[in-house]
């Protein structure tokens, strides 16, 4: 457990970081950080700018070295971190897509549709656990 420990408390350090770089040079009005969860960072992006976003936070996540350890002749991570980049309904992004494949307007809508019935069903789960709690004096 104690190895455990070291290397989630590491992951979670090296997220920060790149947090904290992300922040200071991607946030604006198409993108905005929003979120750190663990190792998992979320973004609200314009969705027409997207892919174009995507492309840049995959590049930043998966090569950390200049950012944890700037100036450094050699690195302090001598791997490539894994990092997978999806829409809110868990929907992969291609971060190999023709930009212009990738603004498929039936797809756009298709995705919107998924977020809206994802939210649909947590209302739905909020109404009735609402309902459980009152009806047992909770």
């Amino acid at each position: 457990k104690a190895l455990d420990a070291l290397l989630q408390g590491g992951a979670a350090d090296v997220v920060e970081r790149v947090w904290v770089y992300i922040m200071e040079n991607l946030d604006n009005e198409d993108c905005r950080a929003l979120l750190q969860v663990h190792d998992a960072l979320v973004f609200e992006v314009r969705e027409d700018l997207a892919l174009e976003y995507a492309r840049k936070i995959h590049d930043i996540m998966v090569d950390v070295n200049g950012i944890v350890a700037p100036g450094r002749d050699e690195p302090l991570f001598p791997v490539k971190f894994e990092v997978e980049v999806e829409y809110w309904g868990g929907e992969k992004i291609d971060l190999h897509a023709d930009p212009v494949q990738a603004e498929d307007p039936a797809q756009r809508e298709i995705r919107k549709l998924k977020r809206e019935l994802a939210q649909a069903r947590e209302d739905v789960s909020m109404y009735e656990w609402q309902q459980d709690t009152t009806r047992w004096g909770a």
